[in-house]
């Protein structure tokens, strides 16, 4: 939207009179450019009382730098957002910016992106303060304005090689969004693939007519934002050895601009790199065996070779390098199905896998040539690129074959969202569960359970306390933004003892407990199924490893907590599903618990429960 007419109002140029405090001062100013200009130029805050917009704009320009804010850079978004609330206190003002429903940008006709959106472009940081403002208001009106969190899935590889692409609005890393991404694993696994809603850009023509992704695709419910993306591809890129693209200095780039991630953890590989010395290695190649089998010199090869159509179609496939050329050339059993989807991040992610290993397939004197000279050349356009994340190609066929990786067995890599309940023994104790597991590639969870350990042992030094007394007793560990643990300790202390450890009213007081406090995240028991008929039948679950505990006697619990945000993640099959939505199968004695039922789990231990 352009701030004219009914929008006008948003304009910081618009007369408003506000007053905002400055050096701690409070000074008066009749628009809100004034106040941001004085709030750049603290030297010289007072001179713009009184003054126009258009006037302040100017002396704003003249300040001279010992007048402005040293760490001006830093402050002057919260500082916009400063001044405009302080502009949206007039209440006629307050309403009309409510009267605003839909996305406010900042659309100008002078190329400004940083603050607005200029031809389709612009980080439109002056639209999003405005949001940020409106969002402030109504929260103070008792308005829940939080975003619905968009659900990703996606799976993570401990260890190994990992391809990916991306689509992009553009080439500016400053300006452009990234609008879709795929990473593959060397199996050709998807770990993920989605599109991505930009920041910036309300508009790509250009580059919608080669990768055919349009607004419509992207600017719709369902398409996570780049922040939501953000931590799946680093939670990824982290865990992986060898990174993989084709012409990745790009993607490199972009994704370090919109997804933050730093490359310089990992072995950054340029298929592009292997590919070109493999058509650069051939033409040397061909044209020093017809040089030995001719007997001339350089003179006379040269005039040869211009004459020689192998020749002549050796040289032409160093210059025609697009991932579509290399496919054709050394892929041709994929390339009609390539060629179909060209320019979709999974399409060139796979292809880009098929090439590498293609070449990596060939003759093994012909792929040390090619990965001399791509040493060569990537080390040289690394100095060029003055700080490129790209490593020279290091890597061999027999690296190729043998880099491992592990999918991480463990429900996190796909609920992005959640508290994740584990059952833990009193004394901290870690069986070969899901705690073991979890934990291993987690290590902040595995110092909370030592933490948590050490406190239960001081108190039992310091105060007299068992570890029974302990029982129910939960915390929470953060492992991402999103993403949390609750130990609860559920389970006794004792491995000795006869009869299940696990104490099913600890893990039902502990269990209410945490649904409660996080009424707007899904709380989530692990559990490992089988499905029959539609039914997952449970053959493991918490507090039923070691600890004994059947599981049939904790669903029926878990359903008589009536809590809507309660669910089993099947870690085997990637689901999620409701405890008061499904029937649950226990897979030992085979009783169905359906939710709200009238039937009851057969056993007198059952009975002498109190639930929470």
């Amino acid at each position: 939207m352009e701030f004219k007419g009914q929008y006008y109002f948003l304009s910081n140029y618009y007369n408003s009179p506000l007053s905002l405090e400055i050096n701690g001062e409070v000074l008066g100013f009749t628009n809100a450019e004034a106040a941001f200009q004085a709030c750049r130029a603290v030297g010289i805050a007072k001179d713009f009382q009184g003054l126009s917009a258009f006037d302040a704009k100017a002396l704003g320009k003249k300040a001279k730098k010992k007048d402005v804010r040293g760490d001006w850079t830093e402050v002057r978004d919260s500082e916009m957002e400063r001044v405009l609330l302080a502009k949206f206190e007039n209440p006629y003002l307050k309403n009309k910016i409510l009267s605003v429903s839909e996305e406010i940008s900042f659309d100008i006709q002078y190329p400004d992106r940083y603050w607005g959106i200029y031809l389709g472009k612009g980080q439109n940081k002056l639209g999003k303060a405005l949001t940020n403002v409106r969002n402030s208001i109504l929260r103070s009106m008792g308005v829940d304005t939080s975003v619905k969190k968009t659900k990703l899935t996606y799976k993570v590889q401990n260890g190994g090689l990992v391809v990916f692409d991306t689509e992009t609005t553009g080439v500016s890393a400053k300006y452009d969004d990234i609008i879709q991404i795929t990473i593959v694993g060397k199996d050709r696994n998807v770990l993920l693939s989605t599109y991505v809603k930009p920041d910036n850009c309300k508009e790509w023509p250009e580059a919608e007519a080669v990768n055919h992704i349009s607004p419509a695709d992207v600017f719709k419910d369902g398409v996570p934002t780049a922040s939501e993306v953000a931590k799946a591809v680093n939670h990824i890129f982290s865990k992986a050895d060898y990174i993989l693209g084709y012409n990745v200095n790009f993607d490199t780039k972009m994704v370090k601009a919109r997804f933050g991630y730093d490359f310089s953890k990992n072995k950054v590989q340029d298929v592009f790199d292997l590919y070109k010395s493999l058509t650069k290695v051939r033409l040397d190649k061909y044209a020093q065996a017809k040089k030995e089998e001719l007997g001339c010199d350089d003179k006379e090869l040269k005039k040869i070779l211009s004459d020689d159509d192998a020749y002549l179609d050796l040289y032409l496939k160093t210059k025609a390098r697009k991932l579509v050329n290399a496919i054709e050339n050394e892929c041709p059993e994929v390339y009609e199905q390539f060629i179909s989807n060209a320019h979709d991040a999974c399409a060139d992610t796979k292809a880009t896998l098929d090439l590498a290993k293609k070449i990596m397939s060939y003759d093994k004197e012909l792929v040390e040539e090619c990965i001399d000279y791509a040493q060569t050349e990537s080390s040289s356009k690394n100095k060029s690129n003055n700080g490129s994340c790209i490593s020279k190609w290091v890597m061999t066929p027999n690296d190729f074959e043998n880099t491992k990786s592990v999918m991480e067995d463990n429900p996190l890599f796909f609920v992005n969202d959640g508290v994740i309940c584990l059952s833990l023994n009193v004394q901290g104790i870690v069986g070969d569960g899901f705690v073991k597991r979890i934990a291993e590639s987690y290590p902040a969870l595995k110092d909370a359970i030592r933490n948590e350990k050490a406190k239960i042992a001081k108190a039992r030094a310091t105060e007299g306390k068992t570890p029974e007394d302990f029982l129910g007793h939960h915390v929470n560990v953060p492992l991402t933004d999103t993403l949390s643990v609750e130990i609860i300790f559920a389970e006794s202390a004792s491995r000795k003892a006869d009869g299940p450890l696990v104490n099913y009213d600890a893990l039902s007081k502990a269990v209410k407990e945490t649904c409660e406090e996080y009424k707007d995240r899904s709380v989530c028991l692990p559990v490992v199924t089988k499905w029959e008929a539609g039914i997952p039948v449970v053959t493991d679950a918490i507090g039923c490893g070691k600890a004994r505990g059947v599981f049939s006697k904790i669903a029926q619990m878990m359903v008589s907590l009536n809590c809507n945000n309660l669910s089993y993640v099947d870690t085997q099959h990637e689901k999620i599903f409701k405890v008061l939505e499904t029937p649950v199968c226990s897979y030992e004695d085979s009783v169905v618990v359906y939710p709200n039922s009238e039937e009851k789990e057969p056993s007198n231990d059952f009975d002498d429960i109190e639930l929470g």
